[in-house]
């Protein structure tokens, strides 16, 4: 029932974005890695690209296969930095162009990642009113979007992108407390070769998408990692067969879940920091206490590096074992891995919506001031 009552609020919203007479503002999630976009009033974005550029022949990488065959990258925005204004001007323009439309006769929702800057916001604000002169422009961040794809507006959201791990406490729009776990996509992809390697396979030196492959189809996350440590020893139940383009056949066993274990225990990588569920408990508990049962109650998870199979049973099982009383409800929507961009298809169909016009920027210049003068209204 709770899934019904979402999903009619999710449709609702779309719908009254098809209602609407003015064109749809576009709608783009940008980060360090990856790039969403498409119009407000759809169920899913139209473009999804990586954030990256050739240092060979300066031209954009439009897809994820290419990239990782590529060993002359360079991206423009880095650890939420922007650090290369031309090669973001140059994806943006790309985007702009796939998605034939004129940035100049339709409003932008920028959605950005949480180690983003106050100063990369205004960098691409200014991009964007300058190089593309959009007429109206608002950011948001992807915490407050993953809400809104789930039909919420507060809640403890778990977003497991490529650039890490990051836990925010949700107050009706307001961030009451967030950590982030320095555990990357990357990372698990490494872990996964060093662990295939550690078995006597070789593979080349760019091999980044073969790892992403073989982690999309084989990896999960384990209910009980040492129970399933010992069934992958005494039993074959667990091997999975990857066959390589030469032929040579790759036996895939506990590597599968072994190298996703690194978000619970990123020790594993060498890396000084705690696993995801003791990240929830310690931002719950920097809550004040009269949010921390309804916090605890709405966990969401989303993002690209949530999709393993058996997360969120693993993180309700380690909130269980700790607190046998304590009630925990974890979602986990089919959707999520786009869930920033659909919040924001969402977010920027309300009739509500309000963005900073392209004018008081150009007299005034900082986008920041504007748009919280603009959400006080």
């Amino acid at each position: 029932m709770k899934n019904l009552k979402k999903l009619c609020f999710i449709m609702a919203m779309l719908v009254m974005a098809s209602l609407q007479a003015e064109k749809s503002a576009i709608v783009i999630y940008i980060d360090s890695f990856v790039l969403h976009a498409g119009f407000a009033g759809d169920d899913a974005p139209k473009i999804v690209m990586p954030n990256a550029v050739s240092t060979k022949d300066d031209e954009v990488y439009v897809d994820f296969g290419t990239l990782a065959k590529s060993d002359s990258v360079s991206y423009p925005i880095q650890d939420g930095k922007v650090v290369d204004v031309a090669q973001c001007e140059k994806v943006l323009d790309h985007v702009f162009s796939k998605l034939k439309a004129d940035p100049k006769e339709q409003a932008v929702l920028l959605a950005y990642p949480g180690d983003f800057t106050t100063e990369s916001i205004d960098q691409v604000a200014k991009i964007l009113f300058d190089k593309f002169e959009v007429p109206a422009l608002h950011a948001v961040s992807n915490t407050i979007l993953i809400l809104y794809s789930n039909g919420k507006m507060d809640g403890l959201v778990v977003c497991m992108d490529d650039n890490g791990v990051f836990v925010n406490a949700v107050d009706y729009g307001s961030i009451l407390a967030t950590q982030k776990i320095p555990v990357t996509s990357q990372h698990i992809r490494d872990y996964l070769q060093k662990l295939l390697e550690k078995k006597g396979y070789q593979f080349a030196k760019n091999c980044s998408g073969m790892m992403e492959e073989i982690k999309n189809k084989y990896c999960y996350v384990a209910l009980n990692f040492n129970a399933e440590t010992k069934l992958a020893k005494n039993s074959s139940s667990l091997s999975k067969t990857y066959t390589l383009e030469d032929g040579q056949a790759i036996e895939v066993k506990e590597e599968r879940f072994t190298a996703p274990e690194a978000f619970f225990q990123p020790k594993l990588l060498g890396i000084d920091a705690q696993g995801v569920h003791k990240v929830i408990q310690e931002v719950i508990g920097k809550c004040d206490s009269k949010f921390r049962k309804r916090l605890y109650r709405n966990i969401v998870i989303a993002g690209s590096e949530s999709m393993y199979p058996g997360l969120r049973d693993r993180i309700e099982y380690e909130f269980y074992n700790a607190n046998k009383k304590m009630k925990t409800k974890v979602s986990a929507p089919p959707e999520r891995k786009y869930g920033t961009w659909i919040g924001g298809s969402i977010f920027a169909s309300l009739s509500n919506f309000k963005s900073v016009p392209r004018k008081e920027y150009m007299d005034h210049g900082s986008f920041g001031d504007l748009q919280k003068k603009l959400e006080q209204k």
